[in-house]
Protein backbone atom coordinates (compact mmCIF):
# COMPACT_ATOMS: atom_id res chain seq x y z
CA UNK A 1 0.00 0.00 0.00
CA UNK A 2 1.40 3.62 -1.16
CA UNK A 3 1.58 5.86 1.83
CA UNK A 4 -0.68 8.41 0.21
CA UNK A 5 -3.04 5.43 0.27
CA UNK A 6 -2.07 4.60 3.96
CA UNK A 7 -2.34 8.15 5.40
CA UNK A 8 -5.67 8.28 3.93
CA UNK A 9 -7.11 5.09 5.12
CA UNK A 10 -5.46 6.18 8.85
CA UNK A 11 -7.41 9.61 8.23
CA UNK A 12 -10.66 7.79 6.91
CA UNK A 13 -10.58 6.17 10.19
CA UNK A 14 -9.31 8.70 12.38
CA UNK A 15 -12.38 11.08 10.73
CA UNK A 16 -15.05 7.75 11.34
CA UNK A 17 -13.21 7.90 15.26
CA UNK A 18 -13.74 11.93 15.50
CA UNK A 19 -17.71 12.22 14.19
CA UNK A 20 -18.91 9.81 16.62
CA UNK A 21 -16.72 11.20 19.78
CA UNK A 22 -18.57 14.77 18.32
CA UNK A 23 -21.67 13.01 18.37
CA UNK A 24 -21.32 11.58 21.88
CA UNK A 25 -22.99 13.73 25.08
CA UNK A 26 -20.65 15.69 26.83
CA UNK A 27 -20.91 14.49 30.07
CA UNK A 28 -18.75 11.79 32.37
CA UNK A 29 -14.93 11.90 31.95
CA UNK A 30 -13.99 8.00 33.59
CA UNK A 31 -13.37 5.08 32.52
CA UNK A 32 -14.64 1.96 33.12
CA UNK A 33 -10.89 -0.36 34.39
CA UNK A 34 -9.41 -0.87 31.63
CA UNK A 35 -8.44 -4.35 30.31
CA UNK A 36 -5.27 -6.19 31.28
CA UNK A 37 -2.06 -5.05 29.68
CA UNK A 38 -0.10 -7.60 27.58
CA UNK A 39 1.10 -10.63 29.52
CA UNK A 40 4.30 -10.25 31.37
CA UNK A 41 4.89 -6.49 30.68
CA UNK A 42 4.26 -3.94 33.76
CA UNK A 43 1.06 -2.25 33.88
CA UNK A 44 0.70 1.64 32.61
CA UNK A 45 -1.46 3.62 35.34
CA UNK A 46 -4.43 5.66 33.61
CA UNK A 47 -4.14 9.06 35.86
CA UNK A 48 -7.05 10.92 34.72
CA UNK A 49 -9.59 11.12 32.10
CA UNK A 50 -11.10 14.61 30.62
CA UNK A 51 -13.91 15.23 28.16
CA UNK A 52 -12.18 17.47 25.31
CA UNK A 53 -14.84 16.14 22.40
CA UNK A 54 -11.87 16.22 20.39
CA UNK A 55 -10.70 13.54 17.68
CA UNK A 56 -7.43 11.58 17.04
CA UNK A 57 -5.57 12.85 14.30
CA UNK A 58 -3.66 15.43 16.40
CA UNK A 59 -0.72 14.47 18.99
CA UNK A 60 -1.44 16.62 22.12
CA UNK A 61 1.39 19.08 22.47
CA UNK A 62 2.89 19.56 26.26
CA UNK A 63 4.44 22.71 27.34
CA UNK A 64 7.46 22.90 29.61
CA UNK A 65 5.29 24.07 32.45
CA UNK A 66 3.49 21.01 32.07
CA UNK A 67 0.25 22.21 29.86
CA UNK A 68 -1.73 19.81 27.51
CA UNK A 69 -3.04 21.59 24.72
CA UNK A 70 -5.93 19.20 22.74
CA UNK A 71 -8.01 20.33 20.05
CA UNK A 72 -11.73 19.81 21.33
CA UNK A 73 -15.29 20.58 20.45
CA UNK A 74 -17.80 23.25 22.10
CA UNK A 75 -21.73 23.57 21.38
CA UNK A 76 -22.25 26.33 18.82
CA UNK A 77 -25.40 27.83 19.45
CA UNK A 78 -25.02 30.60 16.46
CA UNK A 79 -23.52 30.28 12.62
CA UNK A 80 -20.46 33.00 11.58
CA UNK A 81 -22.89 35.46 10.69
CA UNK A 82 -24.82 35.51 14.58
CA UNK A 83 -28.29 33.42 13.17
CA UNK A 84 -29.22 30.57 15.71
CA UNK A 85 -28.07 26.89 15.08
CA UNK A 86 -30.45 23.64 15.94
CA UNK A 87 -28.97 22.06 18.94
CA UNK A 88 -26.28 19.08 18.47
CA UNK A 89 -23.84 21.70 16.48
CA UNK A 90 -20.76 21.80 17.49
CA UNK A 91 -17.53 24.58 17.10
CA UNK A 92 -13.61 23.15 16.89
CA UNK A 93 -11.80 24.41 19.70
CA UNK A 94 -8.09 24.61 20.90
CA UNK A 95 -8.20 23.98 24.61
CA UNK A 96 -5.50 23.91 27.49
CA UNK A 97 -5.85 21.25 30.49
CA UNK A 98 -3.39 21.29 33.62
CA UNK A 99 -1.57 18.64 34.70
CA UNK A 100 -4.62 17.66 36.82
CA UNK A 101 -6.91 17.20 33.73
CA UNK A 102 -8.95 19.93 34.23
CA UNK A 103 -9.64 22.01 30.79
CA UNK A 104 -8.49 25.56 32.30
CA UNK A 105 -9.12 27.67 28.67
CA UNK A 106 -11.00 27.24 25.96
CA UNK A 107 -10.83 29.44 22.56
CA UNK A 108 -13.49 27.95 19.65
CA UNK A 109 -13.36 28.38 16.53
CA UNK A 110 -14.58 26.95 12.98
CA UNK A 111 -17.86 25.45 13.21
CA UNK A 112 -18.06 21.91 12.55
CA UNK A 113 -19.85 21.23 8.86
CA UNK A 114 -19.65 18.12 6.43
CA UNK A 115 -18.56 14.84 6.47
CA UNK A 116 -15.86 13.60 6.95
CA UNK A 117 -15.55 16.01 10.30
CA UNK A 118 -13.52 18.92 10.58
CA UNK A 119 -9.80 18.71 12.34
CA UNK A 120 -7.39 20.92 14.11
CA UNK A 121 -3.52 20.40 14.94
CA UNK A 122 -1.99 21.59 17.40
CA UNK A 123 1.49 23.35 17.78
CA UNK A 124 3.81 24.78 20.51
CA UNK A 125 6.81 27.49 19.93
CA UNK A 126 9.56 27.89 22.00
CA UNK A 127 8.22 30.87 23.55
CA UNK A 128 5.06 28.78 24.95
CA UNK A 129 2.89 30.17 22.91
CA UNK A 130 0.26 27.37 21.00
CA UNK A 131 -0.73 27.58 17.46
CA UNK A 132 -3.85 25.20 16.39
CA UNK A 133 -4.94 25.30 12.76
CA UNK A 134 -7.64 23.55 11.23
CA UNK A 135 -9.05 22.33 7.46
CA UNK A 136 -11.39 25.01 7.47
CA UNK A 137 -9.05 27.79 7.51
CA UNK A 138 -8.83 28.37 11.33
CA UNK A 139 -6.08 29.86 13.09
CA UNK A 140 -5.69 29.57 16.54
CA UNK A 141 -3.36 31.27 19.11
CA UNK A 142 -3.08 30.67 22.27
CA UNK A 143 -0.29 32.45 24.46
CA UNK A 144 1.17 31.25 28.13
CA UNK A 145 -0.21 35.15 29.83
CA UNK A 146 -3.21 34.10 28.91
CA UNK A 147 -4.14 36.12 25.73
CA UNK A 148 -5.71 33.77 22.85
CA UNK A 149 -7.16 35.17 19.51
CA UNK A 150 -8.60 33.24 16.34
CA UNK A 151 -8.62 34.04 13.08
CA UNK A 152 -10.03 32.53 9.77
CA UNK A 153 -6.74 32.56 7.04
CA UNK A 154 -8.69 31.95 3.77
CA UNK A 155 -7.58 28.56 2.98
CA UNK A 156 -7.78 25.05 3.80
CA UNK A 157 -4.91 24.18 5.80
CA UNK A 158 -3.18 20.58 7.10
CA UNK A 159 -1.34 20.59 10.53
CA UNK A 160 0.43 20.55 12.62
CA UNK A 161 1.99 24.24 11.59
CA UNK A 162 5.88 23.87 11.01
CA UNK A 163 7.15 26.58 13.25
CA UNK A 164 10.25 28.40 11.81
CA UNK A 165 12.96 29.80 14.56
CA UNK A 166 11.92 33.68 13.31
CA UNK A 167 8.00 32.37 14.54
CA UNK A 168 6.60 31.46 10.95
CA UNK A 169 4.02 29.30 11.04
CA UNK A 170 4.55 27.13 7.73
CA UNK A 171 1.31 24.77 6.64
CA UNK A 172 0.58 22.07 3.53
CA UNK A 173 -2.53 23.85 2.45
CA UNK A 174 -5.19 23.97 -0.69
CA UNK A 175 -3.16 23.12 -3.53
CA UNK A 176 0.19 24.09 -2.51
CA UNK A 177 2.03 25.01 1.12
CA UNK A 178 1.72 28.63 2.89
CA UNK A 179 3.51 30.63 5.24
CA UNK A 180 1.51 32.78 7.94
CA UNK A 181 2.98 35.97 9.69
CA UNK A 182 0.78 35.36 13.18
CA UNK A 183 2.38 38.57 14.91
CA UNK A 184 1.61 40.97 11.80
CA UNK A 185 0.43 44.38 13.95
CA UNK A 186 -2.83 44.55 11.53
CA UNK A 187 -3.32 40.64 12.12
CA UNK A 188 -1.97 36.83 11.15
CA UNK A 189 -1.73 36.55 7.57
CA UNK A 190 -0.75 34.39 4.80
CA UNK A 191 2.69 36.33 2.95
CA UNK A 192 3.15 33.51 0.72
CA UNK A 193 2.50 30.42 -0.84
CA UNK A 194 4.23 27.73 -2.49
CA UNK A 195 2.88 25.54 -5.72
CA UNK A 196 4.63 22.80 -3.54
CA UNK A 197 2.67 21.05 -1.39
CA UNK A 198 -1.49 20.78 -1.29
CA UNK A 199 -0.74 17.14 -0.45
CA UNK A 200 -2.28 16.74 3.35
CA UNK A 201 1.14 16.00 4.53
CA UNK A 202 2.85 17.95 7.78
CA UNK A 203 5.65 20.30 6.88
CA UNK A 204 9.20 20.37 8.14
CA UNK A 205 11.56 23.29 9.08
CA UNK A 206 15.15 22.80 9.15
CA UNK A 207 17.25 24.85 11.51
CA UNK A 208 18.38 26.90 8.43
CA UNK A 209 15.04 27.58 7.48
CA UNK A 210 14.13 25.40 4.38
CA UNK A 211 11.11 24.06 4.22
CA UNK A 212 10.46 20.65 3.67
CA UNK A 213 7.38 19.37 2.03
CA UNK A 214 5.29 16.51 0.32
CA UNK A 215 3.98 16.91 -2.93
CA UNK A 216 3.10 14.37 -6.00
CA UNK A 217 6.30 13.85 -6.79
CA UNK A 218 8.23 13.74 -3.70
CA UNK A 219 9.65 15.40 -0.82
CA UNK A 220 10.49 19.12 -2.04
CA UNK A 221 12.71 21.56 -0.27
CA UNK A 222 11.22 25.42 -0.16
CA UNK A 223 13.74 28.20 0.65
CA UNK A 224 12.46 31.62 2.28
CA UNK A 225 11.18 33.53 -1.02
CA UNK A 226 9.10 30.17 -1.76
CA UNK A 227 11.28 28.78 -4.57
CA UNK A 228 11.82 25.08 -4.80
CA UNK A 229 15.41 24.00 -4.27
CA UNK A 230 14.86 20.58 -4.79
CA UNK A 231 12.95 17.73 -5.13
CA UNK A 232 13.72 13.89 -3.61
CA UNK A 233 11.74 11.48 -5.90
CA UNK A 234 9.22 9.63 -4.00
CA UNK A 235 5.68 9.27 -3.20
CA UNK A 236 4.19 12.26 -0.96
CA UNK A 237 5.25 11.91 2.38
CA UNK A 238 5.43 13.49 5.48
CA UNK A 239 9.63 14.91 6.46
CA UNK A 240 10.89 15.13 9.80
CA UNK A 241 14.32 17.00 10.09
CA UNK A 242 16.91 16.39 13.09
CA UNK A 243 18.93 18.59 14.63
CA UNK A 244 21.60 18.77 12.25
CA UNK A 245 19.42 19.18 8.83
CA UNK A 246 19.01 15.37 8.22
CA UNK A 247 15.61 14.73 6.65
CA UNK A 248 13.93 11.22 6.88
CA UNK A 249 10.40 10.29 5.38
CA UNK A 250 8.74 7.26 4.70
CA UNK A 251 8.33 6.36 1.25
CA UNK A 252 5.54 2.92 1.21
CA UNK A 253 7.83 0.17 2.54
CA UNK A 254 10.96 2.30 2.40
CA UNK A 255 12.81 4.69 5.10
CA UNK A 256 14.92 7.23 3.29
CA UNK A 257 17.71 9.92 4.56
CA UNK A 258 18.38 12.71 2.82
CA UNK A 259 21.59 15.07 2.89
CA UNK A 260 20.53 18.48 3.51
CA UNK A 261 21.36 18.97 -0.44
CA UNK A 262 18.82 16.62 -1.47
CA UNK A 263 21.19 13.59 -2.16
CA UNK A 264 20.30 10.09 -0.89
CA UNK A 265 22.58 9.40 2.56
CA UNK A 266 20.73 5.86 2.73
CA UNK A 267 17.60 3.86 2.58
CA UNK A 268 15.97 0.88 4.53
CA UNK A 269 13.24 -1.33 2.73
CA UNK A 270 10.99 -2.82 5.11
CA UNK A 271 8.65 -6.01 3.89
CA UNK A 272 5.60 -3.49 4.73
CA UNK A 273 4.18 -0.12 4.88
CA UNK A 274 6.18 1.92 7.12
CA UNK A 275 4.67 5.22 9.37
CA UNK A 276 5.63 8.53 9.54
CA UNK A 277 9.57 8.27 11.42
CA UNK A 278 9.65 9.79 14.65
CA UNK A 279 13.10 11.26 15.90
CA UNK A 280 14.26 10.63 19.81
CA UNK A 281 16.62 13.10 21.31
CA UNK A 282 19.42 10.43 21.34
CA UNK A 283 19.32 11.30 17.58
CA UNK A 284 17.72 7.76 16.18
CA UNK A 285 14.87 7.23 13.99
CA UNK A 286 11.89 5.34 15.30
CA UNK A 287 9.32 3.59 13.05
CA UNK A 288 6.58 1.67 13.19
CA UNK A 289 5.63 -1.37 10.78
CA UNK A 290 3.22 -4.58 10.20
CA UNK A 291 3.65 -5.46 14.20
CA UNK A 292 7.18 -4.17 15.05
CA UNK A 293 8.89 -1.07 15.94
CA UNK A 294 12.17 -0.26 14.25
CA UNK A 295 15.04 2.29 15.70
CA UNK A 296 17.99 3.06 13.18
CA UNK A 297 20.86 5.49 14.02
CA UNK A 298 20.99 8.75 11.85
CA UNK A 299 23.43 7.01 9.89
CA UNK A 300 21.69 4.15 8.87
CA UNK A 301 22.14 1.37 11.22
CA UNK A 302 19.84 -0.64 12.82
CA UNK A 303 20.01 -0.12 16.46
CA UNK A 304 16.93 -2.60 17.56
CA UNK A 305 13.32 -3.70 17.08
CA UNK A 306 10.64 -4.36 19.19
CA UNK A 307 7.24 -6.65 18.44
CA UNK A 308 3.90 -4.97 18.75
CA UNK A 309 1.06 -7.09 19.00
CA UNK A 310 -0.86 -5.57 16.32
CA UNK A 311 0.06 -3.05 13.54
CA UNK A 312 1.17 0.20 14.82
CA UNK A 313 -2.59 3.00 14.79
CA UNK A 314 -0.30 5.97 14.67
CA UNK A 315 3.05 6.70 14.14
CA UNK A 316 5.34 6.67 17.43
CA UNK A 317 6.66 8.91 19.60
CA UNK A 318 9.92 9.26 21.67
CA UNK A 319 10.00 10.83 24.93
CA UNK A 320 12.66 13.25 26.32
CA UNK A 321 14.70 10.34 27.86
CA UNK A 322 14.71 8.59 24.68
CA UNK A 323 11.62 6.11 25.97
CA UNK A 324 9.30 5.42 22.41
CA UNK A 325 5.71 5.27 23.00
CA UNK A 326 3.54 3.80 20.47
CA UNK A 327 -0.29 2.57 20.75
CA UNK A 328 -1.33 -0.49 18.15
CA UNK A 329 -4.51 -1.22 16.42
CA UNK A 330 -5.29 -3.24 19.70
CA UNK A 331 -5.81 0.01 21.57
CA UNK A 332 -2.48 -1.14 23.47
CA UNK A 333 -0.09 1.51 24.23
CA UNK A 334 3.51 0.36 25.17
CA UNK A 335 6.65 2.08 26.63
CA UNK A 336 9.83 0.93 25.34
CA UNK A 337 12.72 1.64 26.71
CA UNK A 338 16.42 2.80 24.43
CA UNK A 339 17.51 -0.96 24.01
CA UNK A 340 14.39 -2.34 23.35
CA UNK A 341 12.92 -3.87 26.58
CA UNK A 342 9.17 -3.26 27.68
CA UNK A 343 8.84 -0.42 30.50
CA UNK A 344 4.91 -0.82 30.61
CA UNK A 345 1.98 -1.00 28.46
CA UNK A 346 -1.50 -0.45 28.87
CA UNK A 347 -4.77 -1.47 27.15
CA UNK A 348 -6.88 1.96 26.38
CA UNK A 349 -10.60 1.65 26.32
CA UNK A 350 -9.96 2.96 22.06
CA UNK A 351 -7.14 3.44 19.94
CA UNK A 352 -5.70 7.20 20.42
CA UNK A 353 -3.35 9.54 18.78
CA UNK A 354 0.27 9.57 18.90
CA UNK A 355 1.13 10.43 22.22
CA UNK A 356 2.39 13.50 23.70
CA UNK A 357 4.73 13.26 27.06
CA UNK A 358 5.08 15.73 29.22
CA UNK A 359 8.27 16.96 31.46
CA UNK A 360 7.67 14.74 34.10
CA UNK A 361 7.31 11.58 31.54
CA UNK A 362 3.31 11.30 31.59
CA UNK A 363 2.27 10.37 28.94
CA UNK A 364 -1.06 11.96 26.71
CA UNK A 365 -3.25 10.35 24.75
CA UNK A 366 -6.34 11.80 22.94
CA UNK A 367 -8.60 8.75 22.48
CA UNK A 368 -11.47 8.70 19.17
CA UNK A 369 -13.92 9.07 22.01
CA UNK A 370 -13.03 12.38 22.56
CA UNK A 371 -11.61 11.95 25.63
CA UNK A 372 -7.74 12.94 26.63
CA UNK A 373 -6.12 10.36 28.77
CA UNK A 374 -3.15 10.85 31.09
CA UNK A 375 -1.07 7.59 31.51
CA UNK A 376 2.18 6.99 33.71
CA UNK A 377 4.14 4.44 34.62
CA UNK A 378 3.32 1.50 37.27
Amino acid sequence: MSAPARDRRFRRAAACAALLALAACHGGGKDAAPPAAAKGAPQGRLRWTAETRGGIDSTPAVAADGTIYVWGGVAATEDDKGQPLPAGRVRLALMAVDASGHITRTLPGSLQTGFPPRRLWVSLASGGTAYGVDDAGGLYIMAGDGTQSFHVTGDFLHGPAAISQSGRLFCDANRGMVAIDPGDPSGPRIVSKSEDGGFNQAVAVGPDGTVYVGTSGGVAAIDAAGERRWLARARASTPVVDGQGRIYFSDRNRLVALHVAGGERWHYEAADALTIPALSPEGVIVVGAAGLLQVFSHDGEKRWSFPLATQSWTPPTAGPDGTVYVTDRGALLTAVAPGGQVRWSLKLPVAGSSAGVGPDGTVYVQGGDGRLRAVGPP
